[in-house]
């Protein structure tokens, strides 16, 4: 009997030894619910504070493009005093606008909902800047060339229109001012663009127009837009 006795008791201090672990484990389980909890929480605040701060880029950018648009028409007139330093500030301020889209594209990618808006406020603006200079020139008596580039970031034409775009950069670089080049997005779904590639009989992407009457498909190399250049 006292064996028995002894058997009972053990099993009771089993008994509370296993009510004892699952406390524990309860316990355990309780923590790490709320450590997954504060993850979830901290990664969602995060998630959240990235979209926030994107958007604010976003914005940033349309504020300072819609500004640069509002610019470019006061400079334009300005542009008729013939001021060689007011010209060059002019065409810098589009490369800036420029860059600001390319830094968009890198970012948020070139297919983004948000880039593609703020291009075509981009595309605004280089027509407005087009047709200022393009016053300027008659006004002022200056031999300045005018190259448009209707290129396509799309998976079939994309690679291309980097090495044009390398090919272009490098005829800057050798006529400076002396040449103004415009970069237009083939496939935009706005109609400016559209009523671009009609007027100047585009039809492929990746086409580039020298003087706003010969166009150039599929450029290879830098003497290629050079002899367009010299033809007119």
């Amino acid at each position: 009997m006292p064996r028995l006795k002894g058997n009972k008791n053990l099993a009771s201090s089993e008994a509370e030894i296993d009510r004892e672990g699952n406390k524990v484990s309860v316990s355990r389980v309780i923590i790490a619910f709320l450590i997954s909890a504060a993850v979830l929480i901290f990664a969602f605040s995060a998630g959240y504070m990235v979209s926030f701060l994107n958007y604010q880029r976003v914005s940033a950018t349309q504020n300072i493009i819609k500004n640069d648009i509002l610019s470019t028409q006061l400079s334009g007139e300005l542009l008729q005093e013939c001021n060689d330093d007011a010209f060059n500030l002019f065409s810098r301020k589009l490369d800036e606008s420029g860059a600001l889209i390319s830094i968009m594209e890198e970012r948020f990618g070139k297919n983004d909902e948000n880039v593609l808006e703020q291009k075509k406020q981009y595309t605004l603006l280089e027509l407005q800047h087009f047709l200022a200079v393009e016053k300027y020139a008659e006004a002022c008596n200056k031999d300045i060339d005018f190259i448009f580039f209707f290129y396509s970031n799309s998976n079939e034409y994309g690679n291309n229109a980097e090495n044009i775009g390398k090919i272009l950069g490098r005829v800057k670089d050798q006529k400076e001012e002396k040449v103004m080049i415009y970069s237009f997005d083939y496939d935009l779904d706005m109609e400016t663009v559209q009523l671009l590639r009609y007027l100047y009989k585009v039809y492929y992407p990746n086409s580039v127009v020298v003087n706003k009457k010969i166009v150039l498909r599929n450029v290879q190399n830098i003497d290629e837009v050079n002899e367009a250049l010299e033809s007119k």
